[in-house]
């Protein structure tokens, strides 16, 4: 099994299956998918008051119990089981990210085999990690010790990498995984997941939510449909208003 794909071939993959990018040559670029106005579906934590008003159309929210939680948190369809348990239980990470939009999007993916995974901007450097923040005396402001010890295993050559491919059933993939949606939750840092078929595509935003790319209409009304009918999980806040929207969008 190929562990990695290049900047041609996820690009070319992603292409195909119909989904748009942020730039207009991402061949030469990060690969970074950007779902058009039509199609632009959100799962997050609470209402991104920073995002244009015209990505709001299909938005979803979490909804919150007595204690301040996301309700999905305790809930047996969205409990982290197998591999992701035991990652999570050995690095909590405790941030609201990680029970609440990340168990839905877990949950969503469960049925892949094997998923790709990439951070926004590229993962760069000779080691795969250049994406990190780093101080002024370029000492690493974040590990990623998973992710790391995945390179050393699987890519003899980490600045060819654009998107590795992580396999749901074993512990240390699924680490990597874990270990992405912690920086995420606990920084300004975002990944993408993908199905290996490239047909759907997750955006792990630092805003506490997810961004789906689904270019299959079929596929994202069936989608749409399934969270419609979980109002008891999620909020539909589509076309919501942001207190911020005058100052922010002149709105």
């Amino acid at each position: 099994m190929d562990r990695f794909l290049t900047r041609g071939r996820l690009h070319g993959l992603l292409k195909a299956r119909g989904h748009t990018f942020w730039s207009a040559e991402p061949v030469e670029a990060p690969i970074v998918v950007s779902p058009p106005l039509g199609i632009y579906l959100t799962v997050g934590l609470d209402a991104d008051g920073t995002l244009k008003p015209a990505y709001r159309d299909r938005y979803f929210s979490c909804r919150r119990n007595a204690a301040d939680e996301p309700v999905l948190r305790h809930l047996p369809a969205f409990a982290l089981s197998g591999p992701f348990a035991t990652a999570a239980e050995r690095d909590p990470g405790n941030n609201y990210f990680a029970i609440g939009p990340v168990r839905w999007l877990l949950a969503r993916v469960r049925p892949f085999e094997r998923v790709l995974l990439w951070p926004r901007g590229g993962f760069r450097g000779d080691d795969g990690l250049g994406f990190l923040l780093t101080t002024g005396g370029g000492e690493r402001t974040e590990q990623a010790p998973h992710l790391a010890r995945w390179f050393q295993r699987h890519a003899l050559e980490p600045a060819r990498v654009s998107a590795v491919v992580l396999d749901l059933s074993d512990l240390g993939d699924c680490q990597v995984i874990w270990e992405a949606v912690n920086l995420v939750g606990g920084g300004t840092y975002d990944f993408f997941l993908s199905d290996a078929a490239g047909r759907e595509v997750y955006q792990m935003h630092h805003h506490d939510k997810v961004v789906v790319s689904i270019p299959d209409a079929r596929a994202r009304r069936e989608l749409l449909t399934e969270l419609s009918g979980q109002a008891d999980v999620f909020e539909d806040c589509s076309g919501y208003r942001s207190e911020a929207d005058q100052e922010l969008f002149g709105q």
